[in-house]
């Protein structure tokens, strides 16, 4: 390791990775990507963004937003691994490392960080959901009230979600609905098995 390099983990060099990646993909000179973040409120110069793609720099939490919004995507591009390509349909098979976590698959790291479901190696976070089963596998709504999905439920719906609007909308309601009556029909067991 040179002298000037910082330690890093495997997301520390995902993320140096991720915005050389996309820097370049969107055809941007350091100087170009550099002037994007001058329009926020923590504008990086073109020599720090050169030192975070040589690795000598790390990335804080306010770098990852100021950069994600001058890339044009999301946090998580820029955090979380990418498939490599022409396998993306794979994306459930394909390990990864990620600091905190080690070895996962790439689709599991993904649909934890778009709260899909809780993985396993998240345990403490596993009080947050109301109903599970004997396989760890059940289904509860985060703060907001919005669903968070298993990861084998949201796998079989990712075709789904090509849908326009309107039709996503009933199928969310009829979702709902679903999970609902599940609920209550695995309450009553509940109720009935303790009757005995």
């Amino acid at each position: 390791m040179a002298t000037d390099e910082v330690l890093r983990g495997p997301t520390g060099e995902t993320v140096r990775h991720n915005v050389a990646r996309l820097r370049a993909k969107r055809g941007l000179s350091l100087r170009a990507l550099a002037a994007r973040t001058e329009e926020s409120n923590r504008p990086l110069g073109h020599g720090s963004i050169n030192q975070i793609e040589q690795g000598r720099r790390r990335v804080d939490v306010d770098d990852l937003m100021v950069l994600s919004v001058a890339l044009g995507v999301s946090p998580l591009a820029i955090l979380f691994p990418q498939s490599p390509k022409g396998k993306r349909d794979n994306k459930a098979r394909i390990e990864v490392e990620a600091t905190g976590i080690g070895t996962t698959r790439l689709g599991v790291l993904w649909s934890w960080g778009k709260c899909l479901f809780i993985p396993s190696w998240a345990p403490q976070q596993t009080a947050e959901w109301e109903d599970r089963d004997e396989d760890g596998v059940g289904v509860t709504r985060d703060e907001d009230g919005q669903w968070i999905i298993p990861y084998e439920v949201a796998d079989m719906m990712s075709s789904i979600m090509k849908m326009d609007q309107q039709r996503m909308s009933k199928l969310f309601e009829l979702f709902d609905l679903f999970v609902d009556d599940y609920q209550k029909d695995r309450q009553a067991k509940k109720a009935s098995d303790g009757d005995d």
